[in-house]
């Protein structure tokens, strides 16, 4: 019986039906390792690892209003896991970003989840873990792809 071919739109269908199962998953690990920041400041923190950013980005990265952000980033600043910076060109820019604490904070964080998947991923063969580990980077491509895209 030959194999039958498989649509986009069946791997749409099958991304949106996984990336809530991931998400959730995420989440769980993230209470298990009994951390102190919640995973939202998690995905923040990782996105100011790239470069500071300003509460407009933030917002549109999270996909939250700017008051609701800048309401995590006071909760941030509080555990002083980020800054406020004030643009030395324009004085009306204030930039987010990581303070060493934070950063170390972010680095102790990934290394316990990094723990904690790789015990998940413990469970599939070779074979799995090599097309998973390639469905990954192929995904990984469209996205830096889709995101260098106008």
């Amino acid at each position: 019986m030959a194999k039958q071919e498989i649509g986009t739109e069946d791997v749409a269908r099958d991304f949106l039906m996984t990336m809530p199962l991931f998400m959730n998953s995420f989440r769980k690990r993230m209470v298990e390792l009994d951390s102190d920041i919640a995973p939202n400041q998690f995905f923040l923190m990782h996105q100011l690892k790239e470069s500071p950013k300003t509460i407009k980005e933030l917002a549109e990265f999270q996909m939250v209003s700017p008051p609701t952000i800048s309401s995590i980033v006071d909760t941030m600043e509080r555990k002083e896991l980020v800054e406020r910076v004030r643009s030395t060109e324009d004085r009306r820019v204030v930039h987010v970003q990581l303070t060493q604490e934070g950063d170390q904070k972010l680095f102790q964080t990934m290394m316990e989840i990094h723990a904690r998947m790789t015990e998940v991923f413990e469970t599939l063969t070779p074979i799995e873990k090599k097309k998973l580990s390639e469905a990954l980077g192929i995904l990984r491509d469209l996205q830096m792809k889709a995101e260098s895209e106008p």
